[in-house]
């Protein structure tokens, strides 16, 4: 590992992307202040270090698209921030480097540089008490509804992947029908496009800069970041299953390193829902009516609910469970024998060995659960997944063949009672609040 500043380089011709031919094993990367309008208010001095958390978390991204070649080895760094060298550029490429190690198992010398942009004056980004990221899925619905909510200026961040305008159209309906009327304030920043067909490990590092650098900018002392726990501490469903790492609590902690690295005074992430289930929290929100306004699907692209992915299959049997209104699905596994079902298999295989052989389980399953002692929550999480089916066979439903296959075996073992008793449980939470 290598690591140096120099303050007069210039910055090279591309501003966006790597320079060099996939197959070399040196990569260099500039990565520079983005020229979309929203970010002028980072332009000042004043804003360098907000700045320039988010250009780490923007070569993040980029680094993982150039790390799809294997022949890799190095990559140079180049930040658009003038201060830089006066922090630890050492210490960030250590935690860069160890950011890839975790969510990619990529390792590769790494160098840090920064060159100087040419000096703007621009106008301070407005106070706020505490922001929350915002992606209009039902989790940040919930982070910005639930309480406690603080008494000073709560902010919602969007992170919008410019390929990615259906998402956005659907943040900016929120925004209309929810953010606005309850006084809580939307920003919204245009960061690197995702690709079609791309599974991008660092999203979630790319967003938690971002928002801590937005945070500290507006004087937050809190980053909320509203994922729930069962989608954090995301276990591995079979040996070579890829599980999304988002908010992983090794991404957060590595996020949180290098905002200390960075910043003078770095905000508290806040993990409001790192113990709940999504049946919890969506039987806790007070507003569950804008509920078929949000989105889940993986499929960001087209803005609709394929009803298939596992996004999908775990909201519907979420809001099943809580008793909320929920969006259509193009296909329903859970209903549909003709439907693709390869999650829900996953899915409930896992939730139905979790509560009846949790020893016998393999070890690639257990690992998360026990590495963070998450025993009760994922019990809560495979009760909802069997609460579901309860509820709509003692709907008059008919179940999907692998539904009724894995509910009749849930019934033998387990019975009707813990289902039952769970399904009361949640429920009774909207009456509490």
């Amino acid at each position: 590992m290598r690591s140096s500043a120099s303050k007069n380089r210039r910055p090279a011709r591309s501003r966006s992307g790597p320079s060099t031919k996939a197959t070399s094993a040196l990569v260099r990367l500039p990565v520079a202040m983005p020229a979309y309008p929203e970010y002028s208010v980072y332009a000042s001095m004043s804003q360098r270090r907000a700045l320039t958390l988010m250009l780490l978390g923007r070569a993040a991204f980029e680094i993982e698209t150039v790390l799809t070649s294997d022949q890799i080895t190095e990559v140079d760094l180049e930040l658009g921030a003038p201060f830089a060298g006066r922090v630890a550029l050492n210490a960030l490429s250590r935690e860069l480097r160890r950011l890839f190690n975790l969510v990619l198992l990529r390792d590769f010398d790494l160098s840090i540089s920064t060159f100087k942009p040419q000096s703007e004056t621009a106008s301070e980004p407005p106070p706020a008490g505490v922001v929350s990221l915002f992606s209009g899925g039902v989790d940040s619905v919930c982070a910005v509804m639930n309480p406690p909510r603080q008494s000073r200026a709560l902010r919602a961040l969007f992170c919008s992947h410019t390929d990615q305008s259906k998402i956005r159209m659907i943040v900016d309906n929120l925004d209309e029908v929810l953010l606005k009327p309850e006084n809580i304030e939307l920003s919204t920043l245009r960061v690197p496009a995702i690709g079609k067909g791309r599974f991008r490990q660092t999203r979630g590092f790319l967003y938690l800069l971002t928002g801590s650098a937005v945070a500290a900018a507006s004087r937050a002392s809190q980053l909320i970041v509203s994922e729930v726990g069962t989608t954090m501490y995301q276990p591995r469903f079979g040996p070579l299953d890829q599980v999304t790492m988002t908010t992983h609590p090794y991404v957060v902690e590595i996020a949180e390193a290098v905002a200390r690295l960075v910043l003078v005074s770095a905000p508290t992430i806040v993990l409001p829902f790192r113990d709940s289930t999504k049946a919890e929290i969506m039987a806790d929100c007070p507003r569950s009516d804008v509920f078929p306004q949000t989105h889940s699907c993986i499929s960001q692209r087209f803005g609709s609910h394929d009803g298939t992915c596992y996004g999908c299959v775990m909201r519907r049997l979420s809001a099943i469970v809580a008793s909320v209104p929920d969006v259509a699905y193009a296909r329903d596994p859970l209903l549909d024998s003709g439907a693709q079902d390869d999650n829900l298999i996953q899915l409930l295989d896992y939730c139905l060995s979790y509560l009846t052989d949790y020893k016998g389980m393999p070890a690639f399953r257990r690992e998360v659960v026990e590495l963070f002692g998450k025993h009760d929550l994922f019990r809560r999480y495979s009760l909802d997944v069997y609460g579901a089916l309860h509820v709509l066979a003692c709907g008059g439903n008919t179940l999907s063949d692998t539904a009724q296959r894995y509910y009749r075996e849930a019934l033998q073992q387990i019975g009707e009672a813990p289902l039952e008793a769970r399904v009361e449980a949640v429920r009774a939470r909207k009456a509490r609040r």
